[in-house]
Order: C-alpha cells, then sequence, then structure tokens
C-alpha cells in the first residue's frame, strides 16, 4: 500500500494514516482529560515539552506502518493508534511479534517480566 485517496482530502501516504491514528487517539485522551477536570484544559497540554514529544510519538506512530508496510489504509491507521503500546514494549525489550503457542493455550507476558499459560 502506497497511499489512500479520500474525497476533499486527496491522496493519504502510510505515514499520514499512521499518524492521524496516533493525532486521533491522543484527541480522545485530550478529550476525556478535558471532560475529567470540568472542561478545564489539563496542565500537560500547556507545557511545550509535552507537547514536542506527543509530535515525536506521532511521527514514530506514521513511521512503524511504514517500516511494517501495512497490508492496507485501515491497517496502518491501527498501527499508528497503537504505537504508544508497541514502543513501550519495544522499549522494555519485548518482542511484540513473537507469539509463543502451544496446544490449545498460548504463552503471555504478565506486566512483572514473568510468563504465564492462556487457557483458550
Amino acid at each position: 500500500m502506497t497511499s489512500i485517496s479520500l474525497p476533499l482530502i486527496g491522496e493519504l501516504s502510510t505515514f499520514s494514516m499512521g499518524f492521524l491514528g496516533s493525532i486521533f487517539v491522543e484527541i480522545g485522551a485530550a478529550w476525556k482529560s478535558t471532560q475529567d477536570l470540568d472542561g478545564r484544559c489539563p496542565e500537560r497540554y500547556k507545557q511545550p515539552f509535552y507537547l514536542c514529544i506527543r509530535l515525536l510519538m506521532a511521527l514514530a506512530a506514521g513511521a512503524i506502518p511504514t517500516f511494517l508496510e501495512a497490508a492496507n489504509p485501515t491497517t496502518a491507521l491501527y498501527m499508528g493508534a497503537s504505537a504508544p503500546l508497541f514502543l513501550d514494549r519495544l522499549g522494555r525489550g519485548v518482542d511484540p511479534t513473537n507469539a509463543i503457542t502451544k496446544g490449545a493455550g498460548a504463552v503471555a507476558e504478565k506486566s512483572d517480566g514473568e510468563v504465564e499459560d492462556i487457557e483458550a
């Protein structure tokens, strides 16, 4: 997939779809935070450092579906939206593409790094 054509917008690349996925998640988080504060803007959104980090995260989110060659625009959007989780797992040394299966169950990593069996 190299691009998608949307009405009124035009061509969007795989990178753009991943970037938009990340931005949509951030908009949702900002909306929820604003609602939790009775309509006031959360302090973190007033900090230039936080905004720069979020922009860098969105740029990385655009790069992920590009490098992993997303099969279609929807997949690229989902990959961009899940980029923070994906990057967090890579940062902790967990290979998110490595699924270990055995029989009817699978093995999953707990938050403390332990491995447990998952029953189907």
